[in-house]
Parts: C-alpha cells; sequence; structure tokens
C-alpha cells in the first residue's frame, strides 16, 4: 500500500508526475498493474493525464468523508 501526497504550497511543480514515473517504471518492470484511487476532481484529472483510467464507480465514504474514484494502470501500459 502507498499513499502520497503533495503539500498545497509544493503543487503544480510536477513532484507528483516524478513519483509516478518512479511507480509505473517499478511496476512496468515486474509486469504489475496499478491500483489506485483518486482522492479529488483534481488528483483524478492527474492520474488520467498520466495515463490511468477509471474502472469503476465513486466511491462515497461516510460520515462525510471524501468521494474517491477507482483508477487502473495495465502493466506496461501507461507512462512508456
Amino acid at each position: 500500500m502507498l499513499f502520497a501526497g503533495v503539500r498545497p504550497g509544493h503543487q503544480a511543480r510536477g513532484h507528483a508526475a516524478a513519483v509516478s514515473r518512479t511507480l509505473a517504471a517499478v511496476a512496468n518492470a515486474a509486469g504489475a498493474g496499478v491500483y489506485a484511487e483518486a482522492s479529488n476532481q483534481r488528483s483524478l484529472a492527474l492520474w488520467l493525464r498520466l495515463g490511468l483510467r477509471r474502472i469503476g464507480p465513486e466511491i462515497a465514504l461516510p460520515d462525510g468523508g471524501p468521494s474517491l474514484y477507482p483508477i487502473w494502470g495495465d502493466a506496461g501500459g501507461w507512462w512508456q
């Protein structure tokens, strides 16, 4: 399991893309796909730009928690 985030004052500088490149290299080398859950529309848009795709409906967490958006990257098929 991995959780990643970028502090608000450091967003939009390419940090998430750099981490994603490393994740993709490891996953692709292992022949493994990547499952993730975006926790907001902004991060969902980022993951979609990076080549992952939505795979299911929005997950609504109870008690006012955030909505989660399940996404998937095929083994060897994203961020080549």
